[in-house]
């Protein structure tokens, strides 16, 4: 039998609808059911390796970002967004999650000017969006911060 990926096992599960739950209760989430915002971003944790960097773009409520840190607790996740009300709670929900065992940071910026930044420009492996925007400006403001190959 394979170890369970998720922190805590079930306990891990409740701490991942609790922290989304709150951010849904603030309006930074859809009012679909946790559970099926929690399994569409699982979907994308397989293309997570374990020690990759992983941005997450424009993080709002902190889907899928706050999934993959919880799910590839060896990755490093920066969770991105611009407004300073949506990052004090996905910061609470960081501290939470990194006292389990993630490497999860918060970023409040602009994606266009934090892909200018040198601490960000190139540094990831992989970039994550969820409703940030059209195809065409994800890719616009995601290509800065992936490393040569990512």
């Amino acid at each position: 039998m394979s170890p369970d990926p998720h922190p805590a096992g079930a306990s891990g599960d409740a701490l991942l609808h609790r922290l989304l739950g709150r951010a849904r209760d603030l309006g930074f989430l859809g009012a679909a059911p946790i559970a099926e915002q929690i399994a569409h971003s699982r979907a994308l944790v397989g293309a997570v390796g374990a020690n990759d960097r992983v941005l997450d773009l424009g993080s709002g409520g902190g889907l899928p970002g706050l999934v993959v840190a919880a799910d590839q607790p060896s990755a490093t996740v920066v969770l991105l967004d611009a407004m300073s009300r949506r990052t004090v709670v996905l910061a609470d929900a960081a501290e939470e999650l990194n006292a389990v065992g993630t490497h999860l940071t918060v970023i409040t910026a602009r994606a266009e000017e934090a892909g200018r930044d040198p601490e960000m420009r190139g540094r990831f492996d992989l970039v994550l969006a969820r409703s940030f925007g059209p195809p065409a400006v994800v890719a616009e403001c995601a290509a800065p911060f992936l490393r040569r190959g990512g």
